[in-house]
């Protein structure tokens, strides 16, 4: 029976020198070396520095700045790239007391304090910062305005402007409104 089909699938003599014939040697279909792929590693006994390729970690580190701003008060934060942060600022510490603390003024001054900290850490390293807003309020908008206003080299390192504003979609009734 194998003759019948191995004559079916042989063309003729012409074409038979063009094709290659497979080899009768290899009883198993081929297989990649045993280092082709990464050994596999489990991420709760190891750190993820451990296996981080060098190709990712030339890469400049990424710091973060995040703006949580609420109608009451901003603060602004400041991170390494591992996540530790660096410096904290809100209205109440640059000097705003009560309701000042939410205003526009406040949360410029915490802007500018966290520009001057990453020109410190830009001294030290070149590097990569990310922006992360959330809420509504004056300290959001403030922020901007001095991000416009500051250091071109500061404005360069940006890379990425991310709003983690959460937005209610769905989910559980809501409470009742309060009455007034």
């Amino acid at each position: 029976m194998p003759e019948l089909f191995a004559n079916l699938a042989t063309p003729p003599s012409s074409q038979q020198a063009q094709i290659p014939q497979p080899r009768a040697d290899i009883s198993h279909p081929p297989a990649a070396p045993m280092t082709a792929y990464n050994q596999p590693v489990n991420p709760i006994r190891h750190s993820r520095a451990e296996f981080i390729t060098e190709d990712l970690t030339k890469e400049k580190p990424k710091y973060g700045v995040y703006v949580q701003s609420t109608p009451n008060n901003t603060i602004v934060t400041l991170t390494r790239p591992n996540g530790n942060p660096i410096l904290t600022l809100s209205g109440g510490k640059v000097g705003y007391k009560g309701a000042n603390k939410a205003t526009f003024e406040a949360s410029s001054k915490c802007a500018m304090g966290v520009f001057e900290a990453l020109a410190k850490e830009q001294e030290k390293e070149d590097l990569r910062w990310e922006l992360f807003v959330s809420g509504f309020g004056s300290g959001r908008d403030a922020f901007h305005k001095a991000l416009m206003a500051a250091d071109p080299t500061i404005k360069a390192a940006l890379r990425r402007i991310t709003d983690r504003t959460p937005i209610k979609i769905g989910g559980t009734r809501a409470q009742k409104m309060k009455r007034r």
